[in-house]
């Protein structure tokens, strides 16, 4: 028996109220279709992000409006930027003339995809990622014929900058995880007579503003010279390298004696300035001025450093540039600390003579006590306020730096959460650090955990069964962690890049 249909009329018949309903719903929907975006959107403004996605299913209207970029920039300011935000207000009201504090930016100001960042820093939150391994080419990592002083790979602006031993400087963009080689330039052969032998033992890109748009990259040599190049991406999407200055030290002062300029061990470049240490002793400042260079100072470190990691970096202090450097020295007591000098970069100005750290014993055979001590660092990371070193005791300790009295006042504290040997670590403008251990975990550290900051775990890689491979922070972002890995079973002399990519 065939069901038989029931008309309107019937149904308002049998229920009265049923007709003013439906018409007193279609005019609830078509007020709220008649208001205009901008208070639609005001309102969408006090829902949530699980409000917003079933906003979006009720019409194309709505869906188009709840992914509106001033939306979820509020979002975004409620979730993860307050709090920061917050932090530096109060620390600047305490700490009025603090260099550091003062010249921090409230965090991102501007952005052109406000629901992408809120994505990216949620998935920072709860360690959400996607993994991609690439092996880079024979040709760039099978002709090393000695070990370099520090990986000459460096992560910058979603590149990745390679120098394959005595040839070639390589740009590699990250196309969906996987390095593609989008500029090359050599520079090597201008710079080195046939005497002497030469590769390239240290690399920096700038972080500050240019005049001139690209990426601004300085190569230190090992017969001394010393190559600025420049990244320039043109509208059609195409990448180039352009040689911007050459310059060959040929002599340096020693103990007041001029000897033969040997090798650039490390180097900082924040435009216009670099800084340079000369066979890991013999430090010299020079400023970019166009097409020409000039030398800002020249002096040698208060100590001798001890085998083992060095870093640099250039800052600005109360409108100075100053260049830090950090290394392990020995003391005549039998330990060593880590110390800590900084200079001003302007020829006249004395060095500040800042020198502090913690003390560790070693014992009389210095080079080879130093490197079996587990408190010895294996790699030193700084970014004012903050200095972070990882040993192979499973720790990293962490140094922060307060202005007082006309000086400094250092606190340092251990960090604890590793299961093996730390080898690397980076820290970048936020405060924020990454650490890798011999197991392959991968850390991530807010360093100030003064406004609640909280740690990350992530899963790295699968550790090579002997231990030898060396793993390495090249560099990381708000969207991504870059690692290198040398040493992998099957391939000892080859190099990988993975890449942890938050924005998947």
């Amino acid at each position: 028996m065939s069901k038989r249909s029931v008309g309107t009329d019937e149904l308002e018949e049998r229920d009265p109220d049923r007709s003013s309903r439906t018409k007193q719903r279609r005019r609830i929907t078509n007020s709220i279709d008649g208001l205009s975006d901008e208070v639609l959107i005001y309102v969408f403004g006090w829902l949530d992000k699980r409000d917003l996605a079933i906003c979006q299913a009720v019409s194309q209207r709505w869906a188009c409006l709840s992914v509106d970029n001033q939306l979820w920039k509020g979002l975004a300011d409620e979730r993860f930027l307050r709090r920061r935000r917050d932090f530096l207000t109060k620390v600047r009201m305490e700490r009025p003339n603090d260099p550091f504090y003062t010249r921090v930016g409230d965090d991102v100001t501007k952005s052109e995809n406000w629901k992408g960042l809120y994505k990216t820093r949620q998935n920072w939150e709860e360690g959400r990622y996607s993994r991609t391994a690439t092996v880079l080419p024979t040709h760039i990592t099978s002709h090393l014929k000695k070990e370099i002083p520090q990986p000459l790979i460096v992560y910058h602006a979603d590149l990745v900058f390679t120098v394959e031993y005595g040839s070639e400087l390589k740009s590699w963009k990250i196309k969906d995880g996987v390095l593609d080689c989008v500029a090359a330039s050599s520079v090597f052969g201008k710079l080195v007579d046939d005497s002497r032998e030469d590769y390239a033992t240290a690399m920096a890109i700038s972080d500050s503003p240019t005049p001139d748009p690209g990426v601004h990259i300085v190569l230190g040599l090992a017969s001394a010279g010393m190559a600025v190049l420049r990244l320039v991406h043109h509208e059609d999407g195409s990448y180039q390298l352009e040689e911007r200055l050459l310059l060959k030290e040929k002599y340096i002062r020693r103990k007041g004696v001029i000897v033969t300029a040997n090798e650039i061990s490390h180097i900082a470049f924040t435009y216009p300035y670099v800084s340079v240490l000369f066979e890991r002793r013999i430090f010299r400042a020079y400023r970019l001025e166009g097409s020409e260079v000039r030398i800002q100072r020249r002096c040698e470190l208060e100590a001798y450093p001890l085998p083992g990691p060095i870093t640099m970096d250039i800052r600005s202090e109360n409108g100075l540039p100053v260049a830090t450097i950090l290394y392990p020295c020995r003391h005549l007591s039998g330990h060593w600390s880590l110390t800590v000098e900084e200079f001003y970069i302007d020829g006249v100005t004395k060095p500040m003579g800042l020198r502090y750290g913690r003390e560790g014993s070693i014992a009389s055979d210095w080079s080879t006590e130093f490197e079996a001590n587990p408190l010895t660092p294996s790699c030193i990371s700084y970014r004012h306020p903050y200095a972070l070193t990882t040993h192979k005791d499973n720790t990293l300790m962490l140094y922060k730096v307060y202005p007082a009295n006309g000086g400094y006042f250092v606190k340092d504290t251990k960090l604890f959460g590793h299961t093996s040997g730390v080898l690397s670590c980076a820290i970048d403008r936020r405060s924020r650090a990454v650490s890798v251990a011999r197991s392959g975990e991968i850390r991530v550290w807010d360093l100030d955990a003064e406004f609640g900051g909280k740690e990350l775990v992530l899963k790295g890689f699968e550790p090579s069964e002997d231990g030898n491979e060396n793993v390495a922070v090249m560099g990381f972002d708000d969207d991504k962690i870059i690692l290198s890995r040398r040493g992998m079973p099957g391939a000892p002399r080859r190099t990988q890049i993975l890449v942890y990519d938050f924005t998947y």
